[in-house]
């Protein structure tokens, strides 16, 4: 769901200007404070249905409270392997650790660099 009133809002924004977003709570002060040390880095990937930035971090050990929701098309999430990014819904299972739905701006689609940053 959109947050009405967001405490940071994250914007991933590909090669061509279109950019997906989500909101995040002061209760996601370590996913801020991680997003906020990636400002300016390019994406390290070259997929069509996943943005990721490698940051070494550490999944959560309790499970994600969001569940995904049809209509949903991106959310942001951690990957096992303890980067960050973007995945399209569609392509998602229950190993990931959901962060936050993602809404497009426009249609958005991964170009071979893509940058995140908080607003």
């Amino acid at each position: 769901m959109k947050n009405p009133n967001p405490d940071a809002r994250v914007k991933i924004t590909n090669s061509l200007g279109k950019s997906i977003y989500c909101d995040l709570s002061r209760k996601q002060k370590h996913e801020i404070e991680l997003i906020k040390s990636l400002i300016g880095r390019e994406s390290d990937n070259k997929h069509s249905v996943f943005i990721y930035w490698h940051t070494n971090c550490t999944e959560p050990s309790t499970p994600s409270p969001l569940k995904k929701r049809d209509g949903v098309q991106w959310h942001l999430i951690y990957f096992k392997d303890g980067d960050i990014g973007g995945r399209r819904s569609s392509e998602l299972n229950d190993s990931y650790f959901l962060i936050a739905e993602m809404f497009a701006e426009k249609d958005f689609f991964v170009t071979q660099y893509c940058k995140i940053k908080i607003e």
